[in-house]
Formats: C-alpha cells, structure tokens, sequence
C-alpha cells in the first residue's frame, strides 16, 4: 500500500495538469472563434466573439489564479 504522501503527491499532479490543461483550452477556444471573425469579416461573427471574450475573460480570470496557486504549491512540495 502506498504511503499518504505518494497519494496527494499523484493528486496534486492531476490537479494540476487539469487546471493548466482547461486555461490552454479556454484560451485556444477563444483564439479559434476570433480568427474565424477575422476571416470572415462578419459583424454576425464579431458580434460572436465579443459575446465568447466576455464569457471566457472570467473563466480564464479564475483558472489564472488556479494555476498560480497550483504552481506556487508545486514550487513549495519540490
């Protein structure tokens, strides 16, 4: 059997790859719908990705501060 260290050792990992991983994806998503306005040059589009920055900026705002704590943790378990 493992040893409780090992275990929230492992935890943390997934932590903190889950945290770093969703900020990568709230960030491309939101990078793939303003390139697509910007290739279509649609106001309909424009429209879309000012509605999705506005949705994602809190997101991001909230895993940001996630993946500092996570990476400040990282920094005081090594």
């Amino acid at each position: 059997m493992r040893n409780l260290d090992s275990v929230t050792d492992d935890l943390f990992v997934v932590v903190a790859v889950a945290v770093f991983g969703a900020l990568c994806f709230v960030v491309l998503g939101v990078g793939a719908v303003a390139t697509a306005a910007e290739l279509t040059s649609n106001w309909d589009h424009y429209f879309l990705m000012e509605r999705t920055v506005a949705f994602a900026t809190p997101v991001a705002t909230g895993l940001l501060g996630g993946a500092l704590l996570v990476g400040l943790g990282a920094v005081a378990r090594a």
